[in-house]
């Protein structure tokens, strides 16, 4: 069963050792919008729209505090043609970022590109650390920051959120059994409902690592291991999940998370 190789999807930040015993950070507010281009709209458009996102924010008077990353699929039966994420460390810094934007000189200008490029569901995910591990910060270019893994998840009969939480405790144990680099670096966020759920999931585990050597040796690694296993038939007790790869990249990176 290869159902969390490699748990993933989208971006984050807070940088450190994998699996730390320290007490983990408060979750932090990713706003999500899924979304598929419109006919006559390609990719070239969407990094366009993503460089005048960008452009906007640096003209602000207020600094945004948030970071902004877009993904676009690799492999698997993606739904949608992109991924727009915006993280904020929390409510309070999405709701000023979010006014911040309503308010800036470029808002209405790129709502309207918005409306012309494509047509997109949105929903705000409260989003757990789970490992640590490194990525590229540096936003703006078109070169990935990180290979992405998503797992959306629906619960199985019986089953909650607390089978989750533990079944996440055991992966980190296992993890630590594989005694592998490339996992290491590994860093995995459980994302869950907010705000504006489609009902689709009821959680996600979003992964990142460096890059595809980075990825495939982390998955050799975990996939050849009975702890690994071990770690998977935890999860597949509890859930049922459909699995999909990006490529990710930073638009605007974080600054002060």
């Amino acid at each position: 069963m290869k159902r969390f190789i490699l748990p993933a999807v989208l971006l984050l930040v807070s940088w450190g050792g994998l699996l730390q015993a320290a007490e983990p950070p408060p979750a932090q507010v990713v706003q999500i919008f899924a979304c598929n281009l419109a006919e006559g709209q390609t990719g070239d458009n969407v990094w366009a729209l993503m460089d005048a996102l960008r452009a906007n924010n640096e003209a602000q008077a207020r600094g945004p505090e948030s970071g902004l990353f877009v993904w676009v699929p690799y492999r698997g039966p993606a739904e949608y043609d992109f991924v727009l994420g915006v993280m904020s460390k929390d409510l309070n810094t999405m709701a000023a970022d979010s006014l911040a934007y309503a308010n800036s000189p470029g808002a209405a200008a790129i709502g309207q590109r918005f409306q012309t490029l494509e047509s997109c569901v949105s929903g705000i995910v409260m989003s757990e650390q789970i490992s640590d591990g490194p990525i590229s910060m540096t936003g703006g270019d078109r070169v990935a920051d990180a290979v992405v893994e998503t797992f959306s998840c629906k619960l199985n009969e019986g089953a909650d959120m607390d089978d989750v939480d533990s079944a996440v405790k055991f992966w980190q144990g296992q993890v630590e059994k594989i005694n592998s680099s490339a996992l290491n670096d590994y860093l995995a966020y459980l994302w869950t409902p907010f705000r504006g759920n489609t009902g689709a999931s009821d959680f996600v585990w979003v992964g990142n690592a460096a890059d595809l050597t980075a990825w495939a040796q982390g998955a050799s690694d975990y996939a050849s291991s009975a702890a690994g296993q071990a770690a998977d038939e935890r999860f597949a007790a509890i859930t049922t999940c459909s699995n999909q790869m990006w490529m990710g990249y930073w638009v605007v990176a974080p600054s002060n998370f």
